[in-house]
């Protein structure tokens, strides 16, 4: 059965919904009280009325029928609840609870055997379909950010590394097609899952959070599909020997880093070595052009920065071609200057911009005239893309966020700017040699 079809659902069971509001089923059956756009049944034996709706003792005594149940009780319970959910034609089961005990696992696996029903899980912090209203996270929205409706499809073998990608995103305005965490993986898999993104049409570009990889083969085959019409970023967790172990505790199954490095390298995924990049890499592919050429033209007012950033440019092979310290006590005149001459320098493929924001000629309208600047230079046809890499978090930092909101992406650090970029171009000379359009589908929105 189809992912697309499973996730279009029209009526949602809540096994476990509760009134306690330390349970992941009060949380759960909230949200989509809130803003699922079916219908919802909250399930609990030992409750007539959840949050003033009916609740039912079983998903089979439900009278009507259930596309999806998202079951968050008891582990000793689960084999009871799943077979009444199977008995009940349930399309789709989301289990949050995880799964230890191996007596329990092996009953709950017999079970599944017999029903037409799909499994994400177990130990899946579940799914986020902002235009459906579909949110089985069971983190209250006062301690998470949940972005709106946007291209970016996220799937993720970790519910905490998924929640806090989805947090970042949601301050970043920068929306969510899907985002699926897929727990132990018993039956819906990654590899399912990057199809399904791949053929997707609102999913414009995805990101990946793996550390165990079941069927290397297949994977492999569905990231070189993937990466030929659509930008995929990858963080592997495992890297090193300790992480090695401690995923094979975490989530099962693990392949030698440096094997899936390579084979994902070569099938034109872009890889990130920093999870607090992910959504810089999200940033600068949602936001700007991808950069077609090595050569970077910087502009800075802090030199320190960018002798910084002149010191870690050659790990990817690219080149300062045009380099400008405008000094700590430029104004908006000379940065805006020196960047038009970047964007018309035909020796330039992308602009780093490390502006010294505490110089009192920095005027509070520089954000404005940086955007009007871009906007202008891409309608001329202008194409190359430009990242602000901000010094602090502090004072510096917070103007320097404002930018996002201009679509202009605040990249997190030199080595972020480095790690990106150098992903980025060798994701275009992946494509140009593969003979795909380099301008493939140019997947961020316009600054306009």
């Amino acid at each position: 059965m189809d992912l697309n079809r499973l996730l279009k659902c029209r009526s949602v069971a809540i096994i476990g919904a509760s009134r306690n509001i330390e349970k992941p089923g009060y949380q759960i059956l909230n949200n989509f009280i809130r803003d699922f756009k079916g219908r919802v049944y909250p399930v609990n034996p030992n409750a007539d009325r959840i949050a003033g709706m009916k609740a039912y003792p079983s998903v089979k005594s439900i009278p009507y029928e259930v596309d999806m149940a998202i079951i968050s009780v008891r582990e000793h319970t689960l084999p009871q609840v799943i077979e009444e959910s199977v008995s009940k034609g349930v399309k789709l089961i989301v289990i949050i609870t995880d799964i230890r005990d191996p007596d329990i696992r092996e009953e709950v696996l017999h079970i599944i055997s017999k029903g037409r029903i799909r499994i994400l899980g177990p130990s899946s912090i579940g799914l986020y379909i902002p235009s459906q209203g579909l949110n089985t996270l069971f983190i209250p929205q006062d301690r998470q950010g949940y972005p709106g409706d946007g291209g970016v499809g996220i799937a993720t073998q970790s519910g905490a590394v998924g929640s806090l990608i989805l947090d970042e995103l949601s301050m970043l305005g920068i929306g969510v097609s899907k985002f699926i965490g897929l727990g132990r993986e018993w039956d819906i898999t990654l590899e399912e899952v990057l199809k399904f993104f791949k053929e997707d049409e609102k999913t414009l570009l995805a990101t990946a959070y793996i550390e165990k990889v079941t069927n290397g083969r297949r994977l492999f085959k569905i990231i070189n599909e993937f990466t030929l019409s659509k930008p995929l970023i990858i963080y592997k967790g495992g890297r090193e020997e300790a992480s090695a172990k401690a995923v094979e505790t975490h989530t099962g199954t693990m392949i030698d880093y440096r094997v899936f490095h390579g084979a994902a390298k070569q099938y034109g995924a872009i890889l990130i070595k920093d999870i607090r990049w992910i959504t810089d890499a999200i940033q600068a592919l949602y936001f700007q052009p991808i950069p077609k050429g090595s050569n970077i033209g910087l502009v800075t007012g802090a030199g320190g920065i960018g002798i910084t950033l002149l010191d870690e440019v050659h790990r990817y092979g690219l080149s300062i071609n045009k380099y400008v310290d405008v000094g700590g006590t430029a104004g908006d005149d000379e940065y805006i200057s020196w960047i038009e001459k970047m964007y018309r320098d035909v020796g330039i493929d992308a602009i780093a911009l490390i502006p010294y924001y505490p110089s009192p000629a920095i005027s509070e309208g520089f954000n404005v005239s940086l955007y009007r600047l871009v906007r202008d230079m891409f309608e001329q046809g202008y194409l190359k893309p430009i990242y602000v890499i901000p010094i602090s978090s502090g004072y510096i930092g917070t103007i320097s966020r404002e930018l996002i909101g201009y679509k202009i992406p605040v990249l997190t650090s030199t080595s972020a700017f480095v790690e990106i970029i150098g992903e980025l171009f060798n994701y275009w000379t992946y494509l140009k040699n593969k003979k795909v359009d380099s301008g493939y589908q140019e997947v961020y929105e316009s600054i306009g």
